[in-house]
């Protein structure tokens, strides 16, 4: 069985960014989707992120690089960043743990755009009407 998950269209420092939200029992997913354009791709993406990738992994994220075509357009792809954090056992009732967990993935998100923007990478599906 199939559910939908949360996808959500962040709009800040003049740009967008495809991030889709997951928790998978205590497991936090997150998960970025960047237009594949001008020969961007999961190992370019992953070494212009590397500064962001460093910071992220001190606050305890796991990180995945990969090339994902977009469904019905084999001529189009994204490159995904999947990022795993492990939260407490009891995260559904500890109010204070999800109050730290919704900081971190806003501060990571936040400097996912920014490092991206200092690196000239695009993040809007919608300058490549892309689907959202």
């Amino acid at each position: 069985m199939f559910a939908a998950l949360p996808t959500y269209l962040v709009q800040a420092f003049n740009d967008e960014l495809l991030m889709q939200l997951q928790l998978n029992v205590h497991r936090l997913v997150v998960v970025y989707r960047v237009p594949a354009l001008d020969a961007l791709d999961a190992a370019t993406l992953a070494v212009r992120l590397e500064r962001w990738r460093l910071g992220a992994e001190h606050a305890g994220w796991k990180f995945g690089w990969r090339d994902a075509p977009v469904a019905g357009d084999s001529g189009r792809r994204y490159v995904e960043t999947y990022c795993y954090a492990f939260a407490g056992t009891d995260f559904l009732e500890d109010e204070q743990q999800q109050l730290y967990w919704r900081t971190d993935i806003v501060q990571m998100t936040r400097y996912y755009m920014l490092e991206a923007a200092r690196c000239g990478i695009g993040l809007s599906p919608r300058r490549t009407e892309f689907p959202v």
